[in-house]
């Protein structure tokens, strides 16, 4: 997530904050130093959008780890999109891996993830969430 720019009402400066800078209560405009109250529900919005953002990468993450720990490459229609299912998730991955069993593969996606096999089992269909 790239820079948010906030344009000052007090001078009209932009001043350039890194995301988790809206996380705070108030910031200073770097031209005239006049305060920005940041609302509760903006800061709330924004931690809702960085978890996001974090998420993603992790899932990112543990899709190319399962790729170079499986020797595997996801073909393009069967990349697993993002809100995908543990079972989901699975059964894409079993597909290039005729010669491992979807046991091997679960444990293997389980140390990939940082999860026990009983973790993935009690969530196979819930979304993948690696925060």
């Amino acid at each position: 997530m790239g820079p948010w720019v906030h344009t000052c009402r007090q001078c009209g400066g932009k001043s350039y904050f890194n995301p988790s800078d809206m996380l705070l209560p108030e910031l200073m405009c770097r031209h005239c130093g006049s305060i920005k109250i940041n609302l509760p529900e903006e800061r709330e919005r924004m931690r809702q959008l960085l978890e996001e953002d974090n998420w993603y990468a992790g899932f990112l993450e543990l899709l190319f780890k399962i790729e170079e720990g499986l020797g595997i490459e996801y073909e393009e229609v069967d990349f697993p999109r993002p809100f995908v299912t543990w079972r989901q998730l699975l059964e894409v991955t079993g597909r290039p891996c005729g010669a491992l069993t979807a046991e091997e593969i679960l444990s293997r996606v389980a140390a990939f993830s940082s999860l026990t096999v009983m973790d993935i089992r009690q969530m196979m269909d819930m979304p993948v969430y690696i925060d």
